[in-house]
């Protein structure tokens, strides 16, 4: 399965990625099977992933079975610093990590628990949240939900200091007062110490149910999430085929300010959104249709992206992969205006790198004989971060403990070859060679992104000049790009 296609689209032929290589990579888990659904960076370089694991053996200590909450806490080079195993008696999955602003950690997901580290269950199962500290040990736990199945799929900081979670329900109790179908999207906002602030579903009379799959927070202080949904009437207006990808904006209240449901005739399913550029999204998930808001079909199962403006209009959308089956999962907005996207394709892990109009500046794929998928990427100072699971114990994969494995790899920037002078308008900067400041001929601030000849960052600003005073005298490229991330010009820099 193992395949390397490089893209190298980007500026014609002048500007040049070459593979990006794996600085690390490592498996975590026993016998059983364990998956990671999300990464964070730390500030001292380490990094923290959020699993479910069955295990009770290998890296998997003092589980409580027969699936936990699993957070492992590794350092630069992914050894782990400690790890923790959170849960009841019963099965509980994570499906949310994210680090917080007292270094420690907010953890979501579902619990069937009501016993050891789980205070509560209301139903069938519930959404559950767990704040903890910076070295793993619980601050305050809560679940949420009714009598029936509630679960938590994403949960996001807020400006307040609070959270906000969503996920799906078809309780019609405890903290959920009604739904309009078989199951709604379920949207709460909770506070610093995880009191309930409000419940709020959001849907159609459909059977099959409506989802959110991942919530943000606006600038406006409301909130988009983004799901499935396979209704048309109540809070949904239309829908294309048998399941859409939804889209809903909500005011800092939790009123619907505006919703769109985009699809075909067949499936779609919403993963992932970040900002994007002018207030506006990017959205990724998965088509398998090929009408309607559709179009360019490779396979049966496609990648999808759509970028939508501020007040929820498609500004493009186009779909990715090949003629099998291919998803992105993760999709996150890079330092200089650009997209990088995690998933999997024909059992492999498939990262790309698109500019703001989705064009592939480069995309990899790695794992190795037996199927390997990623939930979750970020970028880092030297690359990018990047886990979800893997099977197999060849080519790109050393070890496997069982099963499967949490599958956490380390990437680095690929090297960028560049002409001594390239540009595609007449930017240009002074001095070079140059030892203090240096200066762009251009009135407006525009992203300065400096790097060694091994493609390693060394700077990013946003700014008409740069201060390059206190880096080592050597080579480096100078790239530059304006304020939406679309590429200006490189040009090679010397510091004396």
């Amino acid at each position: 399965m193992k395949k390397t296609l490089l893209f190298t689209l980007l500026l014609n032929s002048f500007w040049m990625f070459s593979q990006v290589n794996i600085d690390w990579q490592k498996s975590y888990g026993g016998t059983w099977d364990e998956y990671s659904k999300g990464v964070e960076v730390l500030s001292d370089g380490s990094y923290i992933i959020g699993c479910v694991s069955s295990s009770s053996d290998g890296d998997v200590l003092y589980p409580y079975e027969p699936d936990d909450f699993w957070v492992i806490k590794m350092d630069e080079f992914g050894e782990i610093v400690w790890q923790k195993c959170y849960g009841g008696s019963s099965a509980d999955r994570l499906n949310d990590i994210k680090k917080t602003n007292d270094n420690g950690f907010i953890l979501a997901g579902l619990s069937f628990s009501s016993d050891i580290d789980v205070s509560a269950n209301y139903g069938v199962y519930d959404g559950w949240i767990v704040k903890i500290d910076s070295l793993g040990n619980i601050e305050w736990e809560k679940n949420y939900g009714g009598s029936g199945m509630d679960e938590i799929r994403s949960i996001n900081l807020t400006n307040d200091g609070g959270y906000i979670a969503c996920g799906y329900t078809n309780s019609t109790d405890g903290d959920v007062s009604y739904t309009n179908g078989y199951s709604d999207a379920w949207v709460i906002k909770i506070d610093s110490v995880g009191n309930l602030i409000s419940s709020k579903v959001f849907g159609g009379p459909s059977a099959d149910g409506d989802i959110a799959n991942c919530i943000l927070q606006t600038k406006d202080n409301g909130y988009i999430f983004i799901g499935n949904s396979s209704s048309e009437g109540g809070d949904v207006t239309s829908n294309n085929g048998e399941l859409d990808l939804w889209i809903v904006k909500l005011t800092a209240i939790g009123i619907i300010d505006w919703q769109v449901s985009l699809g075909g005739s067949t499936t779609e399913l919403g993963k992932s959104i970040c900002e994007g550029v002018e207030d506006g999204f990017y959205v990724a998930g998965i088509t398998y249709s090929d009408d309607f808001d559709v179009s360019n079909s490779h396979g049966s199962e496609d990648g999808w992206i759509i970028n939508i403006s501020a007040t929820g209009d498609t500004v493009w959308t186009k779909t990715y992969g090949g003629s099998g089956d291919d998803e992105i999962s993760s999709i996150k907005r890079l330092s200089n205006g650009q997209i990088i996207t995690a998933g999997n394709s024909q059992g492999d892990c498939w990262m790309q790198r698109l500019d703001v109009e989705g064009n592939i500046l480069w995309e990899d794929y790695y794992g190795g004989s037996e199927g390997e998928w990623m939930n979750d990427v970020e970028e880092i100072e030297t690359g990018y971060i990047v886990t979800g699971a893997s099977r197999s114990i060849d080519l790109d994969c050393s070890e496997n403990n069982g099963g499967c494995d949490a599958w956490t790899i380390k990437l680095g920037d690929p090297i960028i070859t560049v002409p001594e002078n390239f540009r595609l308008n007449n930017i240009n900067f002074y001095p070079n060679p140059a030892s203090k400041i240096i200066y762009f001929n251009t009135e407006k601030e525009v992203s300065i992104k400096l790097t060694d000849l091994t493609g390693k960052q060394i700077s990013f600003v946003n700014s008409n000049k740069l201060d390059v005073s206190n880096f080592e005298p050597g080579i480096y490229i100078i790239a530059v790009y304006d304020m939406k991330g679309n590429f200006l010009m490189t040009q090679k820099l010397v510091i004396k």
